[in-house]
């Protein structure tokens, strides 16, 4: 899905935190009331609810998201869906794939495991958010192959059947969180493998090093040495990587 109206995420917050900062009291007060104004009836509550302070809600995330049950979470959704694949020929003859169901239907079986995944793609996006930047790397990868999972009929659900997460945006944390995992070292390696990898969870174009600075905030770290050996890396590629490797030379 084309998001041609998009915001990356650092100019997003970069934005917003500038025009904080130009506001004055009385300013942001009237912001306030014209989104008040603005606000349904039926949103009236929650709109005041978001306007509550939270106490230390900027330097620690949630005790949800401390934990690691996020990971067993995902480890047990994955054995659920590896279960009910083990009926994939009873659906079939039950009713005849692909005839049966229509198009708003066509995940058939897996429907079910399509909310419960993208409460764990939230999960995932607010351990990133909160710089729980390992869970957060573990969490996408453990994703990434849950939805690799398929029947005997080559069936399971995508990135693409997920409505609300952005596929581009869980990509780029995802290898974010990679290169802020490994040692400056090893850092241009892992992430030249799984940017390849990755590319299977999309129906869209390569990811770039410029998703991974637009997808934070927080200023990439060691870019400079990290530019210099990555080119130096992606120069002695071989043939197979070709329109990949040309293409992040010329970014």
């Amino acid at each position: 899905m084309a998001h041609t109206d998009k915001i990356p995420l650092k100019v997003f917050w970069e934005t917003i935190e500038q025009r904080l900062a130009a506001c004055s009291a009385d300013e942001l007060r009237a912001i306030l009331r014209a989104m008040a104004h603005e606000t349904p009836p039926s949103g009236r509550r929650a709109f005041l609810s978001s306007l509550e302070p939270v106490e230390g809600a900027a330097a620690a995330p949630p005790q949800a998201i401390q934990q690691e049950e996020l990971l067993a979470d995902i480890d047990g959704l994955a054995q659920e869906l590896g279960a009910e694949m083990q009926d994939a020929d009873e659906w079939e003859e039950r009713y005849e794939w692909g005839g049966y169901y229509d198009e708003e239907d066509s995940l058939g079986p897996y429907e079910e495991f399509v909310e419960p995944l993208v409460g764990l793609f939230d999960r995932a996006e607010a351990a990133f958010d909160y710089g729980e930047i390992p869970l957060a790397r573990a969490a996408y990868r453990k994703l990434g192959e849950l939805l690799a999972i398929e029947d005997d009929y080559g069936r399971g659900v995508s990135l693409s059947d997920l409505v609300g997460v952005d596929g581009d945006e869980a990509v780029a944390r995802y290898l974010r969180a990679v290169y802020e995992t490994e040692p400056l070292a090893r850092r241009p390696q892992a992430l030249f493998e799984q940017t390849r990898h990755v590319q299977s969870w999309l129906f869209r174009s390569r990811p770039m090093l410029d998703d991974l600075v637009q997808i934070s905030p927080r200023p990439l770290p060691d870019r400079e040495q990290f530019l210099a050996d990555w080119i130096t890396l992606l120069r002695t590629q071989d043939a197979p990587s070709g329109s990949d490797v040309d293409a992040w030379l010329r970014e």
